[in-house]
């Protein structure tokens, strides 16, 4: 699994239902945006890969709802491709609370390639766009801060000092903010490296 790239972002009013909570269909939207930003970080995009002849359609989604994510609450998505998939783009998410650290969400998405211009599909994922992927733990690991306010910055590659900081209960990175905590053994907090700081997370069970 390589190292993780993470999406930040705040939840837009327009996003949240009548419960104050973020529907859940629109995390499908956050996770596009965070794979496009995985993709833009090495220097590549849909449309790009478009004329090179590279069609990736979704053909499976997979959703664990931990906790609700509420209006004006900062996001962070974690990113990580499965490169052992060959047959299959396989991304898998994990969001969480910016500040606390706390798992809210959890997903698995797979991607088919199909040839652009004879929309068959490809049984393996073009070697080019394999190798293109695995440069993902040569870039900064973190993405631009969507909804970032006049005057603010973007986050900061975790290689800077950005990032997570003690996953861990004793550290607080996963004290309960919201009403919903799951047991220990459905959590399953991501390793840390030196200092704590995250750089790599665990496949979703």
């Amino acid at each position: 699994m390589t190292p993780c790239y993470v999406h930040h972002l705040t939840v837009p009013f327009y996003d949240v239902d009548p419960m104050g909570v973020v529907w859940h269909g629109n995390y499908v939207k956050y996770f596009e945006e965070a794979r496009c930003g995985l993709l833009r970080s090495l220097g590549t995009n849909y449309a790009t890969l478009k004329d090179e002849g590279i069609l990736l359609p979704v053909v499976s989604l997979e959703i664990k709802y931990m906790r609700p994510c509420l209006f004006g609450q900062e996001l962070a998505i974690e990113v990580s491709v499965d490169l052992d998939n060959v047959n299959f783009l396989v991304f898998h998410y994990l969001v969480r609370d910016k500040a606390t650290g706390g798992r809210l969400c959890k997903a698995t998405t797979r991607q088919a390639a199909v040839d652009a211009e004879t929309k068959k599909l490809l049984f393996e994922i073009p070697a080019s766009l394999r190798e293109r992927l695995a440069g993902v733990s040569q870039v900064p690991v973190s993405g631009a801060a969507r909804n970032t306010p006049p005057g603010g910055s973007a986050a900061t590659p975790l290689s800077e000092g950005g990032g997570f900081r003690g996953t861990s209960p004793a550290d607080g990175g996963d004290a309960p903010q919201l009403p919903f905590v799951l047991p220990p053994s459905e959590r399953g907090d991501a390793p840390t490296g030196q200092g704590g700081v995250l750089r790599a997370t665990k496949s979703p069970q």
